[in-house]
């Protein structure tokens, strides 16, 4: 309770939602079981007592806290441990590359059970289990935002900065190109190499990022070669994500694409702060 309500001082509500819904499933079992010892507690000490006695003082007051433990032993078990892994679950944006769609900070709320029935589709906010490679050194279990850009049988390309989906230009409004990078991809493709799908993404002046699948995987004397070859489309069972603000994003062009078993959720609503509540994606 303590490390809530330090939370809760230094970031504020939204800091304080975010921590409960990253709250890890052995502290909230731990939780419940207090819970649960001192709810048998009072029943124990209540049910000593003559009856008159429990309506009235101290096992008044002590009554009523067992109804609170009674309310947050449901209520952990029904968010924690059904709704939370199955249906609805919290997601903080930590950084810039979905502006303007998404800003640093917005918290949404991810639909987990959509995808249960129905197939991602291209233009949907995806939130993701990302690859080792799209991860800083270290880094343990993270999700991440970006939108879905290539569905299974696509063949998805980026020319001078226009994408093509299936040999037809595509309209982004939602894109960002403001942020000033080091690093600003023109031209993207997925195509095969040595058996694999890989991505492929360059600048203006052909060079290519260094934290890339393309510049670790593809041998020197085979790059000049490999930007010629036929763009593939997205594999069966795996999708491309890209992130809205494409000059400022580390996303599916730089280490590939995602299985469909590493798919959390669709990104629905923004609900935190006030000032941005609204669908996730922008529209009315």
């Amino acid at each position: 309770m303590l490390s809530l309500l330090a939370q809760y001082e230094e970031s504020g509500i939204g800091g304080l939602i975010e921590t409960l819904a990253r709250t890890p499933i052995d502290k909230v079992v731990m939780f419940a079981v207090v819970c649960t010892l001192i709810r048998v507690g009072i029943w124990k000490y209540l049910h000593e007592q003559p009856p008159h006695i429990r309506k009235q003082g101290w096992p008044r007051v002590l009554g009523f806290f067992q109804e609170v433990c009674d309310a947050l032993i449901y209520a952990g078990i029904l968010v924690f441990l059904l709704i939370r892994p199955y249906v609805i679950q919290t997601f903080k944006i930590p950084s810039e590359s979905m502006v303007p769609t998404l800003l640093v900070s917005d918290l949404l709320i991810v639909n987990k059970a959509i995808y249960r029935y129905s197939d991602p589709k291209s233009g949907d906010i995806v939130v993701f289990k990302p690859p080792q490679l799209a991860k800083d050194p270290g880094q343990g279990d993270i999700d991440f935002v970006k939108r879905l850009i290539g569905t299974p049988g696509q063949v998805v390309e980026i020319r001078d900065r226009q994408l093509y989906r299936n040999g037809v230009p595509v309209n982004e409004p939602y894109l960002n190109r403001e942020l000033p990078v080091q690093f600003q991809a023109v031209d993207f493709k997925l195509v095969r190499y040595k058996g694999e799908i890989i991505p492929l993404i360059r600048d203006a002046e052909g060079r290519t990022p260094n934290k890339s699948i393309y510049d670790s995987a593809v041998a020197q004397a085979d790059r000049m070669r490999v930007w010629d070859l036929q763009a593939e489309p997205v594999p069966e069972d795996h999708y491309l994500m890209i992130g809205d603000n494409r000059d400022g994003s580390f996303d599916g062009r730089f280490w590939g694409l995602i299985e469909r078993k590493d798919i959390v959720g669709k990104a629905w609503l923004r609900f935190w702060p006030p000032s941005r509540i609204g669908m996730a994606d922008g529209k009315k």
